[in-house]
Order: structure tokens, then C-alpha cells, then sequence
């Protein structure tokens, strides 16, 4: 459980980035070879920011892309293994449905309800 509330899968932390990013890698290598072709989503790190909270300084965009990746993944499907900084680990987040609802699906050929997707 992070915060209270209920995530899936299983957490293994880590004290900094960089051995996150290894175990990560490693984790990765192995749940391929082991569950090669049978549809198990895959391990993800969740990285932790790379500024401080309160420090007026944004984070990098792809960090916080991963971020938003990494949660919405397991708001919405079962992940079996996410690995994490204890840095990123203490950030506070939203409840689950919160990730949930940030997803938009784009199908081909259907027409927009919103008046702001419109062509031109």
C-alpha cells in the first residue's frame, strides 16, 4: 500500500535512483525471459522527481511523463512489479481514480462529443 491506499502488484524499494534504475532493468530481463508470450503486463519503475518539492522549480518533463505512466498503469491494470526510489515513494498522490480518469481513448472514424476537438 502507498498513502493509504490500495495499489496492485507487488513494490520493491530502493534508497536511490540509480539502483532503482538498475534492479528495474534486471527485474525487466527476467520477468521477459521467464513470461515470454503470455500477455502479463510488465514491471515498471516509478522514478522520483528530480527537483525537491517546494523548491519553485519544475521537473523534467520526461520524468514526470514516466511518473504519470508508472501511476496510471497501476490505477488502471494489475502490474506485478513496480520499483521505486523511497524518495519517490514518500511524494504524495492522488487516490486511484484519479489516475484512472486521465486516460483519453481516440477511436478512428467516431465523432467528438467536445466542442473543442473540432477540425479545421
Amino acid at each position: 500500500m502507498l498513502c493509504g491506499r490500495r495499489w496492485s502488484g507487488r513494490w520493491w524499494w530502493c534508497g536511490r535512483q540509480q539502483a532503482a534504475e538498475a534492479l528495474a532493468e534486471c527485474i525487466e530481463t527476467f520477468f521477459e525471459l521467464l513470461s515470454s508470450g503470455r500477455g502479463i503486463p510488465r514491471p515498471q519503475l516509478l522514478p522520483a522527481l528530480d527537483v525537491v518539492p517546494n523548491q519553485r522549480l519544475s521537473p523534467h518533463a520526461e520524468i514526470s511523463e514516466q511518473r504519470a505512466i508508472a501511476l496510471w498503469r497501476l490505477a488502471s491494470e494489475r502490474v506485478p512489479i513496480t520499483v521505486t526510489p523511497v524518495a519517490s515513494a514518500l511524494l504524495r498522490t492522488e487516490a486511484a481514480e484519479f489516475y484512472r480518469q486521465l486516460s483519453l481513448r481516440l477511436r478512428v472514424g467516431r465523432r467528438s462529443r467536445s466542442r473543442r476537438c473540432r477540425r479545421t
